[in-house]
């Protein structure tokens, strides 16, 4: 007389035990990878924000032929964000993926603007070393884009 659980076919400790050293080395491995796809579409987003302002300004130089300050930009319509920060609360304040504004410098009008600067806090929110910054600067009668923090 068999017995009945004798003849029934199951998966052997080794077996499960490989399974499962296989499932942690990928979740190892890949962990890293998914936790930090936020942030890479964060600052993605703020470069798109950028390309955004690079246009603009671009748009204004080549109409005015001068740098715009943010009080320029508003008021010529270009953006449909508030780069200005001037009154206590902007109207539609430009604001980058972590919830911090934007800063725009310079931000009231100058009669010789030869450099502006549009500015995201980062990660931590603070300024420091993880901004992320578009410089945009007249050189030699062309306009010149650089970036940091990329």
């Amino acid at each position: 007389m068999k017995r009945k659980w004798m003849n029934e076919q199951g998966f052997t400790l080794l077996e499960l035990l490989l399974v499962l050293t296989i499932l942690s080395v990928l979740f190892l491995v890949l962990t890293p990878k998914i936790s930090a796809a936020p942030n890479r579409a964060k600052m993605a987003a703020v470069l798109s924000d950028f390309q955004t302002v690079e246009l603009a300004v671009r748009s204004y130089f080549v109409d005015k032929g001068v740098l715009p300050s943010a009080a320029d930009l508003k008021n010529s319509k270009l953006l449909d964000k508030d780069l200005e920060g001037t009154y206590p609360v902007p109207t539609t304040p430009w604001i980058d993926p972590w919830g911090k504004p934007y800063s725009y410098e310079p931000a009231s009008p100058r009669s010789s603007i030869t450099t502006v600067k549009i500015t995201s806090q980062g990660m931590d929110g603070n300024i420091g070393k993880d901004d992320l910054q578009l410089t945009i600067t007249i050189l030699d009668g062309r306009l010149v884009t650089t970036t940091q923090g990329f």
